[in-house]
């Protein structure tokens, strides 16, 4: 009785964080063991319902073939907008004022993409699942790494699942975080809603 009890709180407090990233201390290993995929490098944007134009994306290279650098991109609007009403002429009351349209060339945002957060990640194997341990490299606070597990639906197209946040137990080394993740990580709600990535080629 007890264990069903258990296993029913679990369920619901899955319910109410799922899909909150991990955060360990430790990764799945001391060190980076596992080669890189040859498919994993290259430049990937998430695979959602939105359209790709101006979409941030992840450029992942292969450092020496066990550590990856990952930049993450997104998209500055460098246009300079005209101001169509001088704030001073504004009437009193509350007459609704039309503005004129935009010109033709500031309809659609013009601009650059700059690297706004870098990582480094490696790849670990617990089982027959595949992990990928991710550390923000200018992260100050010391909390260490994202966990996602990680699988290839094709050459392009990249799944990760991330280890849900209701883990509450601290580990001290990888050997604790490992054996803890072999043991549960066939209970569906031990992962949070999946990530979808597809490789993209940048424009000219």
């Amino acid at each position: 009785m007890k264990k069903i009890y258990l296993l029913f709180i679990l369920i619901l407090l899955s319910v109410s964080i799922l899909g909150c990233p991990y955060k360990s201390k430790v990764a799945i290993d001391d060190y980076a063991k596992v080669k890189i995929e040859k498919k994993l490098p290259g430049t990937w944007i998430s695979n959602d319902s939105s359209e790709n134009k101006n979409k941030p994306y992840y450029l992942i290279k292969d450092r020496d073939g066990f550590m990856l650098d990952i930049d993450y991109y997104s998209f500055e609007d460098t246009n300079t907008y005209e101001e169509y009403e001088d704030d001073n002429n504004l009437p009193d009351n509350d007459e609704t004022i039309t503005l004129p349209e935009p010109a033709e060339e500031y309809k659609e945002p013009s601009g650059v993409y700059n690297v706004t957060t870098t990582y480094e990640a490696f790849l670990s194997e617990v089982g027959t699942n595949l992990y990928m341990n991710i550390r923000q490299t200018d992260d100050m606070s010391g909390f260490g790494y994202y966990i996602y597990k990680i699988y290839f639906s094709n050459n392009n197209e990249i799944i990760l699942s991330p280890v849900t946040n209701y883990i509450k137990s601290n580990f001290s080394t990888s050997g604790e975080l490992k054996d803890y993740i072999n043991k549960y990580q066939n209970i569906e709600f031990f992962f949070g809603e999946d990530e979808y990535y597809i490789r993209y080629e940048l424009p000219e």
